[in-house]
């Protein structure tokens, strides 16, 4: 880890939904890690609206306008495509700082954050990806090859990094009983819908479940998207009236992956179902097309957003053929760990004092 190597000194900045007791408060779960925390800053406006979502943004923005002033660091490492991380982006790089970004190259079509990972990939110096087809996704998108790593997936480090805890531990932990047949459901806001949209699919999957009377159902919580509060009171109204059905804000990553070790499979939309339950060897029902565009394996189930087909889906999860077919799983695209070591020796021995001159790789001129 970074904030053990004697060569790096990591600031870490932690924002959003990490401060915000309506999502569970994550921020107390690193410092539980022992990392420290150098930073926190408060962004999150009470409403999920594209309005407040901007406004979010734009306190984050200032923010960190003042921090990066004062600390002037040599590279800023930022992962994934939100719109916190656009917004943190988007400021690194009018201070004129390299950038170095994880998970670019990828597509999830369904989502506003498609087109927020590539304009952070474009903002960005250094590339870490997960797998080779998104490393020629941005060398497509004009980035120097030399500059672009493909490492494998973080989440496979953090998989191998965790001890899964005693299967009645956790019970007693979540309150949660696994019981013969359980599925872990885990469904973000789709951000180019509306909410309306959002509120038809949330209650197709509630009425599909309740075809499923002898499933035990744990759900997580839902990301601070805009139109995440009609999911969230939607899946909340249908676990007061399920007796075998309950709703954690956040499990945090020790319990998130101990609860895959035992749970029968995945249902919803979330990326983690795509890319990191596979590890498990465990079916994920992808429903609709938030995460279109990932690479696949074959536990992935992908569904429409129909109560008959996310009913037949939930059918084939448990089926004999799928339980065999996942079973077999060998192997795994977004690598086999090692990521976080790999990032780590990038950047000590990368001189990032010129890469803020960028120059386009024209594919086509080649």
């Amino acid at each position: 880890m970074a904030n053990d190597d004697k060569d790096i000194e990591l600031c870490l900045v932690v924002t959003a939904s990490h401060l915000s007791n309506e999502l569970g408060y994550t921020v107390d779960e690193i410092r539980q890690d022992g990392i420290p925390i150098s930073y926190e800053i408060e962004m999150l406006i009470g409403s999920d609206t594209p309005r407040a979502i901007t406004k979010s943004s734009a306190t984050l923005m200032i923010g960190l306008a003042d921090l990066l002033e004062k600390e002037r660091p040599e590279c800023v490492l930022l992962l994934g495509d939100r719109y916190e991380i656009h917004a943190a982006c988007t400021s690194t790089m009018l201070a004129n700082i390299p950038i170095a970004h994880i998970h670019g190259g990828e597509l999830t079509q369904g989502l506003i954050d498609d087109s927020i990972r590539h304009s952070i990939t474009k903002m960005s110096h250094i590339h870490f990806v997960v797998a080779e087809t998104y490393r020629r996704r941005i060398i497509q998108m004009g980035e120097d090859p030399k500059y672009i790593y493909n490492v494998g997936g973080l989440g496979v480090d953090a998989i191998k990094n965790t001890s899964i805890k005693d299967k009645r531990t956790l019970e007693r932990e979540i309150g949660f009983d696994f019981g013969e047949k359980s599925l872990i459901v885990t469904h973000h806001p789709t951000t180019l819908k509306t909410a309306s949209d959002n509120k038809e699919e949330i209650e197709s999957i509630i009425k599909a479940l309740e075809l499923h009377s002898d499933i035990n159902l744990l759900f997580t919580g839902v990301n601070a998207d805009t139109y995440s509060r009609v999911i969230f009171d939607t899946v909340k109204k249908f676990c007061s009236r399920r007796r075998n059905a309950i709703i954690v804000n956040s499990l945090g990553k020790d319990r998130y992956f101990s609860c895959l070790a035992y749970a029968d499979g995945v249902l919803g939309n979330s990326s983690s179902g795509i890319m990191e339950v596979p590890y498990f060897k465990k079916s994920t029902i992808n429903i609709g097309d938030r995460q279109a565009g990932r690479i696949r394996m074959p536990s992935i189930i992908d569904c429409g957003t129909g109560v008959k087909e996310i009913s037949e889906a939930i059918d084939r999860l448990f089926s004999p053929d799928q339980q065999i077919l996942v079973s077999q799983m060998h192997s795994f695209p977004y690598g086999y760990g090692g990521a976080s070591n790999q990032i780590i020796e990038i950047l000590k021995n990368l001189d990032t004092r010129d890469l803020t001159t960028k120059k386009f790789n024209d594919i086509m001129s080649k």
